[in-house]
């Protein structure tokens, strides 16, 4: 599939193509349009703590994140963070309001402004 944009002039300017493998009907398609060299991220945990447990089958942890976005554009941007958290878990403070997306999927729509960054920091605790 390609996708192509209009620019102020109104002419089609091509964003980005990408390949659709076989999706049942009324499931949803993602695409993957290309990399943005201008808009970045850094992940890094800030916290952990081991709360109960022994074994890989009882065990419980608080675990803190933070992630810079930083976007050179001179537009402002928002874009979908999206953190795999495993095991049955709970946000106990986010610096942005989340979706839980899946059992084990959180998501945030971080606004950046132009040339600007923004830290997104997370605190969750999850059992298996």
């Amino acid at each position: 599939m390609r996708v192509y944009s209009k620019d102020s002039r109104g002419n089609a300017q091509f964003v980005g193509e990408d390949g659709i493998d076989h999706t049942p009907k009324g499931e949803t398609v993602s695409l993957k349009l290309g990399e943005s060299f201008d808009v970045t991220a850094r992940r890094k945990q800030t916290s952990f703590k081991k709360l109960s447990g022994t074994s890989a089958n009882n065990y419980a942890f608080k675990v803190g994140f933070e992630m810079e976005l930083k976007n050179a554009r001179p537009e402002p941007v928002t874009v979908k963070v999206l953190e795999d958290i495993p095991g049955d878990w709970t946000m106990i403070k986010s610096s942005q309001p989340h979706t839980k997306e899946a059992a084990n999927l959180a998501s945030w729509h971080v606004q950046i402004p132009p040339e600007g960054a923004v830290t997104l920091t997370w605190l969750v605790q999850a059992r298996f």
